[in-house]
């Protein structure tokens, strides 16, 4: 694993970016790739404020399945492996895979009793 993470130079955000980030009610982060998606986008230091600075809810939402990226590697949670290399938390809600299979079960529940009260 890198120990660092940094961009070779600094890249402005996109238009309206920061902007649409700071006047979110709801951001949700993920489900993606730790490495390839979601890190790149922070390494944005207008993004990586606007994140840090917007009083929206931040719900970080864990992939269900193991990385086949390097993360594989560690033993350390992706989303703390992040929070390491940004040097923040950038979630105030995290919602890690064993939540994701309850929930989807859950789904499968209730769609099941449904079809039985309606048929």
């Amino acid at each position: 694993m890198p120990k660092s993470v940094s961009l070779s130079e600094d890249v402005p955000a996109g238009p309206g970016c920061v902007k649409v980030i700071l006047e979110a009610d709801l951001i949700i982060i993920g489900p993606r790739s730790i490495i390839t998606s979601i890190l790149p986008a922070f390494l944005v230091e207008e993004i990586a404020a606007a994140i840090q600075k917007t009083s929206a809810c931040r719900i970080f939402i864990e992939n269900s399945k193991t990385e086949k990226s390097v993360m594989k590697n560690t033993s350390t949670p992706g989303v703390d492996w992040l929070a390491e290399q940004l040097s923040f938390k950038l979630y105030d809600l995290n919602i890690p895979p064993s939540a994701i299979k309850e929930i989807l079960q859950g789904s499968k529940t209730i769609l099941k009793n449904r079809a039985i009260y309606t048929t």
